[in-house]
């Protein structure tokens, strides 16, 4: 599979900087396959602890939804886009 990702500049700096205070949940609509491939480019550290695809998601009238009661464990802060 071939794809191209780039980075915006300062993602390495703000993913090392937050990880060191927070737990890193990377949760996507998107397959596995693809997915994994893609954060394997943005995060080469590995600082995002977990990753959640697309059969963590629900499907609702043709449409996948985050479940969020998929992420155990106590979360304050979600960044939540609304189409992704």
């Amino acid at each position: 599979m071939n794809f191209y990702v780039l980075k915006r500049p300062g993602v390495d700096e703000f993913l090392e900087s937050i990880s060191k205070k927070f737990e890193i949940v990377v949760f996507t609509a998107g397959l596995k396959e693809y997915a994994s491939l893609v954060l394997d480019k943005i995060d080469p550290n590995g600082v995002i602890t977990h990753r959640l695809y697309r059969d963590s998601c629900k499907e609702m009238d043709g449409r996948f939804v985050k479940d969020l009661s998929q992420i155990s464990g106590y979360y304050r802060i979600i960044i939540r886009y609304p189409i992704s």
